[in-house]
């Protein structure tokens, strides 16, 4: 019987890595509750609802931009929050964006936003549809490489091109994208 073990290298990179990181502060963390050695902190609650301007309590998807704009995806359409009210974004028709299954933000600024029938992407205040994707409706959003945008569709991932259309990533053996992530750059930990 063969054992696999990981190399002295590998443990160190699992180490510096983000996810020991987090590992060790919760572990931190729920030790020192434990043990009683420090009071659990009162986090501020903040209520955010109609009285702010959100009419719908059923958010599906939170993001932020680099603006420091926090972004919400609804049953009743996309909300901007400014720290101080919430702002509507209607779809490119006027109507709302129904159903929004993701939000990301591109390398040029641009907010995209998928529901099940449709790709939008908001430049500035305008809402536009975007009508490049022809292969079915996109769930997943990424941030790829250079800032162009990645969606997960039911026929696999696509990227954004330099013109801004989408195109099948190359080597796809095919099948439903159910889900995406950034790899890391070369000389990264």
């Amino acid at each position: 019987m063969s054992v696999l073990a990981p190399t002295a290298s590998q443990i160190r990179r699992a180490l510096r890595g983000p996810a020991f990181g987090i590992l060790a502060v919760l572990g931190l963390a729920s030790s020192t509750l434990l043990l009683g050695q420090a009071p659990i902190p009162k986090w501020p609650l903040r209520n955010l609802g109609p009285d702010l301007g959100l009419t719908s309590d059923a958010a599906r998807v939170m993001s932020t931009d680099s603006r420091g704009f926090l972004w919400l995806g609804t049953e009743a359409g996309l909300f901007r929050f400014d720290g101080h009210r919430f702002v509507h974004f209607p779809g490119p028709d006027g109507s709302a964006l129904l159903d929004i299954r993701a939000i990301q933000e591109d390398g040029k600024g641009r907010l995209w936003i998928t529901t099940p029938r449709r790709l939008a992407c908001l430049v500035g205040s305008r809402m536009q549809h975007v009508q490049t994707i022809q292969q079915g409706p996109a769930f997943l959003l990424a941030r790829g490489p250079g800032g162009a945008i990645c969606l997960g569709s039911p026929t696999g991932p696509l990227r954004q091109r330099e013109d801004g259309s989408f195109a099948q990533l190359p080597g796809w053996p095919g099948g439903e994208a159910t889900a995406l992530a950034r790899a890391p750059t070369r000389g990264s930990s």
